[in-house]
């Protein structure tokens, strides 16, 4: 098992916000490349 630690940062507050909703969809609905041979995301743990 793999664990990944992501840091990003965005230029502006206004860059923040227009990603906000992706980046919220993702986490609720997920994405087709969480799974596929060999790989699979079991869990997302997020502390913003």
């Amino acid at each position: 098992m793999q664990t990944y630690i992501v840091q990003w940062q965005f230029p502006s507050m206004e860059a923040s916000m227009k990603a906000t909703k992706t980046f919220t969809d993702y986490v609720k609905e997920g994405s087709p490349y969480d799974s596929f041979k060999g790989f699979k995301v079991l869990n997302r743990v997020l502390n913003p």
